[in-house]
């Protein structure tokens, strides 16, 4: 509904000209009780939109990569995402590392505890659920796709693990670090099973490789991994600090 108002000096908000045309006694009712005013304003009328359908054609493989990350970033940006993971850190423990137990997001601190998906990313499980509606011939939308995903979040079938950010980086960016699945959050396996049909060869061969990793780990190598390494620079005409002895009785 436009409001407009005619002959206008200034700008004036409904309140005042309500009380306005109150004082001049110009407001008067319908049949219904709702109040309308019979001079200085035109009311105009719109049909209410028709609903639009939205579908989307993949023809290429470019284009099918592109429609996955564009519905990631709509599901990691959603109100329903921010508050699962909020629901997962406040009542899950899902607030501090998995490696690192006191690296934690408390008050206070700015630690940043990051949630991963494990042992499938969040980019095999839309790409899954994108296999399905193309399979069983449903319209592509990604926002129907992006609530398809965010309820198998709900319904605890997708694997999580919280991580410290300089730990995810490492899992993202190396395959030195193999991640215990006993860690993982959530029944993965379910949605490995519901949907089977839709799964890609390359991530089957993944989620295998995955486990197999995982049955054969050793703390030994995630401890090394874990440990800190130190990288001495050698500057020409510049000097290391030496280490100075210092006697208790040296000590201010």
């Amino acid at each position: 509904m436009v409001i407009r108002l005619k002959m206008a000096k200034k700008v004036l908000s409904i309140g005042d000209v309500l009380n306005k045309h109150v004082e001049n006694k110009s407001l008067t009712h319908d049949k219904k009780g709702v109040a309308y005013m019979k001079h200085n304003i035109r009311l105009d009328n719109y049909n209410t939109p028709e609903e639009m359908e939205y579908t989307v054609t993949l023809n290429t493989e470019k284009e099918k990569t592109k429609f996955i990350k564009r519905t990631e970033s709509i599901i990691r940006s959603s109100l329903e995402y921010r508050d699962y993971i909020a629901f997962l850190k406040d009542y899950v423990d899902m607030n501090h590392c998995a490696f690192f137990s006191r690296v934690e997001n408390s008050q206070g601190n700015r630690v940043r505890i990051e949630i991963h998906h494990e042992p499938l990313t969040l980019f095999d499980i839309v790409q899954t659920v994108l296999n399905k509606h193309l399979d069983e011939g449903i319209p592509i939308n990604d926002l129907f796709i992006a609530d398809e995903v965010l309820d198998l979040h709900y319904k605890n079938q997708v694997g999580l693990i919280p991580l410290s950010k300089s730990i995810h980086q490492i899992v993202h960016n190396s395959n030195e670090l193999t991640i215990p699945l006993n860690l993982v959050y959530g029944n993965y396996k379910q949605f490995v099973e519901d949907y089977n049909d839709y799964l890609d060869d390359a991530v089957v061969e993944k989620l295998q490789r995955k486990i197999d990793e995982a049955k054969a780990i050793k703390l030994e190598k995630i401890e090394k991994v874990l440990t800190p390494t130190y990288v001495y620079v050698n500057v020409d005409g510049y000097e290391l600090p030496k280490k100075m002895e210092v006697h208790g009785e040296q000590i201010a």
